[in-house]
This record gives structure tokens, sequence and C-alpha cells, in this order.
């Protein structure tokens, strides 16, 4: 019969030390932006729902329903508290790793004014724009 004390080896005693500090050493390495990624990512998501909310009013209101563009512009509206709490996050918080600058600067790009064209509408938005596409090839990439 086993011995009731006896206890069963861990399932990591077998890896090697240097192994478990490179994992330990990856995940600290993430950890310092964790809630900026996720503000960013967050900031990306809600930016992508209020313009998919607004194609939808521009094809209610070339459709003449009115009432129907009048919805989906209150749903636009009902996202900008959050829009702005979390652009807030985004901008109190510094980026420490490449992953944080990357998302950074993801939310910066979506921050450019753009007219017609999909051009910068300002040197001031050309700049922005440059610096931030500069900061995520730096980075390691589109994130």
């Amino acid at each position: 019969m086993a011995d009731a004390n006896r206890t069963t080896p861990s399932r990591f005693a077998a890896t090697p030390a240097a192994v478990l500090s490179s994992r330990a050493a990856r995940t600290a390495s993430k950890a310092p932006d964790a809630r900026l990624a996720g503000a960013c990512r967050r900031y990306l998501a809600l930016e992508a729902e209020f313009n998919r909310l607004f194609e939808l009013e521009c094809a209610a209101q070339e459709a003449g329903d009115k009432a129907r563009a009048d919805r989906f512009a209150s749903r636009q509206c009902a996202l900008v508290p959050e829009q702005q709490r979390v652009l807030a996050e985004v901008m109190e918080r510094p980026a420490r790793t490449a992953e944080g600058m990357r998302l950074k600067a993801e939310v910066a790009l979506m921050r450019v004014q753009t007219g017609g064209d999909g051009g910068p509408l300002s040197v001031e938005d050309q700049l922005l724009a440059s610096l931030a596409r500069d900061l995520q090839t730096a980075a390691g990439g589109v994130a």
C-alpha cells in the first residue's frame, strides 16, 4: 500500500531552472504594459464600434430612414464617455515595452484627423501619423 504522506513529484521538478527563469523573464517583460495594452485594445474596440455605427447611420440616412439613422447616432453618442475615459487612461500610462509602444502608436493613428482622400488633414496630423508609424516600426511592427 502506498504511503499516504508521500507526495508525488511536481511536474515542474524536471524543468531546468534556466527554462523557468526564462519564462518568468518573458512574463515580467510583458507585465509592465499589461494595463496599457488592455486600455489600448479597449479603445481600439470602442473606436471600431463607433465607426461601424457611423457607417450604419450613413446608410440609413442615404436610404431616407431618419429614425433609424437617429438610433445609430444615439448609440454612437453613448460610446463617447467610455471612449474618452479609456483614451485618458492610455495617455496617462507610459509605454515601457515594444508591445506598449506599438499599441499606443496604433491608438494615436486612430486619432489622426483625415480628409475624404484618407490623408491627414493638417500638418499636425501628418506629423502625428508619421511619428506613430515610426514608433510602430521601431517597436517591431504594427500591433
